[in-house]
C-alpha cells in the first residue's frame, strides 16, 4: 500500500502494538496495580502506609522487569524486526533480563 492509506495503516498498526505491549506491562504489573487502586479505599493513614511499603518491596521483583521486557520488545521493533512474537518475545525479554533489572545493571 501506498499513499495516505499506506501511511494511515503504518500509523494504526503501531498504535495497534503499543496498546498491546501495553497491556502486557499492566498484566504482569497486576500486583502493583491492585494495591495501588487499594491504596484508594485506605481507611487509616497506617493502612496506606502498608500498601505503600509492600509496592516499594514489589517494585525491584516486578515492576522493573516488566519495564525492561517492554523496552527490549520496543527496541526490536524500532530495529526494524517488526514480525517478532509479542508475548513470546516479552516472556523472553523478562526471563533473560530480570536479575540484572533487580541490581539495576
Amino acid at each position: 500500500m501506498s499513499g495516505l492509506m499506506g501511511g494511515l495503516n503504518r500509523v494504526f498498526e503501531w498504535i495497534m502494538r503499543l496498546s498491546v505491549i501495553n497491556i502486557l506491562w499492566i498484566l504482569f504489573n497486576l500486583p502493583i496495580c491492585y494495591l495501588l487502586f487499594s491504596i484508594l479505599f485506605a481507611t487509616d493513614q497506617s493502612s496506606m502506609f502498608l500498601f505503600l511499603l509492600t509496592i516499594a518491596v514489589l517494585a525491584p521483583f516486578i515492576f522493573f522487569p516488566a519495564t525492561t521486557a517492554m523496552f527490549g520488545v520496543v527496541r526490536k521493533w524500532v530495529m526494524g524486526d517488526l514480525d517478532v512474537p509479542l508475548l513470546k518475545s516479552y516472556w523472553l525479554f523478562y526471563k533473560e533480563n530480570y536479575l540484572r533489572s533487580l541490581t539495576g545493571e
